[in-house]
Parts: C-alpha cells; sequence; structure tokens
C-alpha cells in the first residue's frame, strides 16, 4: 500500500497537474489538507510531491501557497506544524533549482526571506521542540533547516546561529539529556 501511495504521489499528481484544469485543485488538495494528515507519510509525501509540482506553477507557489503556510509554522496542531516545515522546505528548494529564474532571494523578495529566517528561531522561542510532540517535530525543523541551506537562502550570522543550536540541540537524545 506505501508502495501505491508513493506512486500516486510522486508521479500520478504531478502527471495529471501539467493538465491546467486540474493543476490548483491538485496544488491546493496538497498544501491545504494533505500536509495536515494525521498519516505522517501522507504528509511527507504530500511535501515531496509539492516541490516536484513549483515548475508547474511557480508563481502560485510563492504568491499563495507560500502566503498561507508562513503563517501555520506555529500552528496549535503538531500535525500541521510537521507538514507545513516539510512543505515550505521542499517549496523553497525546488523554487531555488528552477532554471532561468533569478536567485532565491530574488525570486522571493525581502519580505518573504525575512519570514523563512525567522521560522526556526520562532520554533525555538516557542519551545516547539521540547515534549512528546518535539519527537515528531524535530526531523521536520532539521528538513527545513537543510533544505534552506540547499536553496542558498540568505542569512545573517544570527540566523545561522540560531540554525547550528537547533541542530546541535535535535542532535542530542531526548531521553538523555
Amino acid at each position: 500500500a506505501v508502495c501505491n501511495k508513493r506512486h500516486t504521489y510522486m508521479n500520478l499528481s504531478i502527471q495529471i497537474a501539467e493538465i491546467e484544469a486540474y493543476r490548483y485543485a491538485i496544488i491546493d488538495e496538497l498544501y491545504l489538507r494533505n500536509l495536515l494528515h494525521w498519516d505522517i507519510t501522507i504528509r511527507e509525501l504530500s511535501a515531496r510531491a509539492l516541490g516536484k509540482l513549483v515548475p508547474v506553477a511557480p508563481d502560485y507557489f510563492i504568491e499563495k501557497v507560500l502566503s498561507v503556510l508562513i503563517p501555520q509554522t506555529l500552528a496549535v496542531d503538531l500535525q500541521e506544524r510537521h507538514g507545513v516545515l516539510l512543505g515550505i522546505g521542499y517549496v523553497i528548494h525546488a523554487l531555488s533549482q528552477l532554471e532561468g529564474k533569478h536567485s532565491i532571494e530574488t525570486t522571493l523578495g525581502n519580505e518573504r526571506i525575512l519570514q523563512l529566517q525567522g521560522i526556526a528561531k520562532n520554533l525555538e522561542s516557542a519551545k516547539m521542540y521540547r515534549g512528546l510532540g518535539g519527537k515528531v517535530l524535530r526531523p521536520a525543523a532539521m528538513k527545513f533547516i537543510e533544505k534552506m541551506a540547499l536553496s542558498h537562502l540568505p542569512t545573517t550570522d544570527e540566523v545561522l546561529e540560531v540554525w547550528r543550536t537547533s541542530i546541535e540541540e535535535n542532535l542530542q537524545d531526548p531521553e538523555h539529556p
């Protein structure tokens, strides 16, 4: 069953989204519903599929999808935070890989860059890595930081320090401080 899910998300959804009549319905389903799904596998596959769909509608991702996802990074619901972090990471990385596009900074604009730079700090400040939810959120936060780094997101020394601290803290076994 997992193989069928993976094939559906990673292949069929991309093929269907190439048809303009279905494109935005597929994207909307993935980022509005499936990133928030109770099943972690569905959230992870949805995030990856969103990244693969960026080339068919990059402006929609920049203007619409990220505008909805970024504020949800501090959502009360753990599954929502987890899925949103993964989704943002894969979308930003895919945007940075587009051929013929400008730098990620030019593509996203300064305001969006500042929002992305603040996500890890906001998670740390809100102590989102603590407690039972931290076990689920830590890998998503690390994937988010990985994707931001691979995307060559402009950073400051402060942002790099937050990322470094988050990585170091999340590498420790939370059961044995």
